[in-house]
């Protein structure tokens, strides 16, 4: 079990590390989508439809990998609740009470 200052210093890490994840699947997300974008060019100006639905699948892709790096990089360091799975690192009353905000679940103590 952490204490409040290793819950505090793994909060600072992974938010470091969501940072530097999050800006390397931009650019690997925006070269993806040039590149594919202009090899089916003259597909989307035959149908707004396609470019639209182009545009969705390739934001929906960005959000749900966003969220998956986040997801890896908080259970990595310990910032998901162990017994409902909750992210509790973002939560200022899990700094307040050492509890999981969901269940309840003692996370850290005080050393």
């Amino acid at each position: 079990m952490m204490t409040r200052q290793q819950f505090t210093r793994a909060y600072q890490v992974s938010r470091r590390w969501v940072t530097v994840g999050v800006l390397a699947l931009t650019i690997l997300w925006f070269c993806l989508f040039l590149a594919v974008g202009s090899k089916v060019k003259t597909w989307f100006s035959a149908s707004d439809a396609a470019e639209l639905s182009w545009i969705a699948i390739a934001l929906g892709l960005f959000v749900t990998g966003v969220f998956c790096i986040a997801k890896f990089v908080y259970r990595r360091h310990g910032l998901v609740c162990p017994s409902c799975g909750n992210w509790i690192a973002s939560q200022s009353m899990m700094l307040k009470t050492g509890r999981c905000p969901k269940c309840k679940e003692e996370v850290f103590h005080d050393a």
